[in-house]
């Protein structure tokens, strides 16, 4: 890997706050030192808009999200033809920005809490899809990438927490769920790694291809191939319907993607939770049964989605990354199944989707950070928003953004924390969140 012959890990982004706390989750995770670098345009929204600048706000976003995930920020500048750049973004905007972060770097370089792993696999940048020669395959292959951030904007949607990792932090992963988003290739020593972590008890979500041998013995399946349809769906059965919510056999879950066909090789603990359903007429035909969509017509009973147990370890297998899909009920289909595997999570709450509660361990300090991740600026300001811990906590403080550590103290402020007895869990108010806030819950 690249990275090992590198001090640390960098790159430049430009798919949006959404994009970026998945890769410097990534980058956290992989790079051979920290802080890792990200990078990011000073134009908006990429440099081919040359003249025209990020706000504060939005460049505020940028350093905070790669701050808290012990990142530092770079920004990529456009070049003036005489060699000129803008001075001001330097001398002002920015000066302004780092102002309101530096107070927060004392508190970072912490553990992360989380209880959801996705695991980029790097190596696997293509789509088994594509079939003509490798000088012509598209440079971002569909699923590569779109798959893990898809998984990235449920788990954030559902306050699930989650990280990113690489190959080499499978086997010392402690998550209760390993997230394999259409993963195109598992070499052997990889399989290694996985086969480490279910051995301790680690849980899967696999959608798509089963990309190593070893990983369909341990299913239970045998992969045939690829369905002919391109536009297909999923029946859930008598015992999948608790995961398929909102669907059933004549109201199938629309996959508009082709479904990995197997055989099942070894029924051992293995429940069928959907099988695939065809539409009433083949894709790429003249033939239509209505005139705005390909209605479920043709009924299978090859296995789209099944529950694997293997010793204490539960694996899940979907013929196709629903987690790509756009409609709500298909993304709760898959939050469903992220938190069957998952376990009791190690925070809840009842942020909006476009807010990211991130929480991490430093020097024996629990920390949180609010991100109001919101990809249109202005940023509007989000009110009563709760965080929910396991037990009965001492208090919760709010860190100002003050540089001294006397005033830092001095002006923190007590957050509202309400214990329920009964639930055995504490719960803190954040009154108002604008950009960002960084808090403390102690113990």
């Amino acid at each position: 890997m690249l990275t090992e012959a590198s001090d640390y890990s960098g790159g430049d982004y430009y798919g949006g706050y959404l994009q970026q706390t998945f890769i410097n989750k990534y980058y956290k995770s992989v790079s051979p030192n920290l802080p890792f670098i990200y990078h990011t345009s000073r134009c908006d929204p990429e440099l081919s808009y040359h003249t025209t600048t990020k706000t504060e706000e939005q460049l505020l976003l940028h350093v905070i999200t790669a701050l808290v995930h012990n990142g530092a920020f770079l920004l990529v500048d456009a070049i003036n033809p005489d060699g000129s750049i803008v001075p001001s973004i330097y001398h002002d905007t920015m000066k302004k920005v780092y102002a309101q972060t530096k107070p927060y770097e004392k508190f970072v370089s912490g553990k992360l809490n989380h209880n959801a792993s996705i695991w980029f696999a790097s190596h696997a940048k293509y789509d088994p899809e594509e079939k003509c020669a490798m000088m012509d395959r598209a440079f971002e292959p569909h699923f590569y990438l779109e798959g893990p951030v898809a998984v990235t904007s449920i788990l954030r949607d559902n306050n699930i927490p989650f990280d990113v990792i690489g190959t080499k932090n499978i086997r010392s992963e402690n998550a209760g769920v390993l997230i394999l988003s259409h993963v195109a290739n598992i070499r052997d020593e990889e399989m290694r790694e996985i086969e480490a972590y279910i051995k301790k008890g680690g849980n899967l979500l696999i959608s798509g291809p089963i990309a190593n041998e070893r990983l369909q013995k341990i299913l239970g399946v045998e992969v045939i191939g690829l369905s002919d349809s391109d536009f297909t769906y999923m029946s859930p059965t008598e015992e999948g319907k608790e995961f398929f919510k909102g669907f059933d056999v004549k109201v199938p879950l629309t996959t508009p993607e082709r479904q990995t066909i197997i055989k099942i090789t070894d029924n051992t603990d293995l429940t069928v939770l959907a099988t695939m359903t065809l539409p009433y007429t083949a894709t790429h035909t003249r033939d239509f049964a209505a005139i705005h969509s390909n209605p479920p017509g043709v009924y299978t009973d090859s296995p789209c989605a099944v529950l694997k147990k293997v010793g204490k370890s539960r694996i899940i297998w979907t013929a196709a990354p629903i987690e790509m899909a756009k409609p709500y009920l298909s993304r709760q289909v898959y939050a469903g199944m992220v938190k069957y595997l998952a376990g009791d999570l190690a925070f809840t709450s009842n942020a909006p989707k476009f807010v990211e509660i991130i929480s991490w361990e430093k020097e024996g300090r629990t920390f949180f950070a609010a991100i109001n991740e919101q990809e249109e600026s202005p940023v509007a300001p989000m009110y009563e928003i709760t965080v929910t811990v396991p037990g009965r906590i001492r208090g919760a403080k709010l860190i100002p953004a003050v540089g001294d550590p006397a005033l830092q103290a001095e002006q923190s402020t007590d957050l509202a924390v309400t214990f329920d007895e009964k639930a055995d869990t504490s719960t803190i108010a954040l009154p108002k969140l604008e950009v960002f806030e960084i808090f403390e819950v102690m113990r």
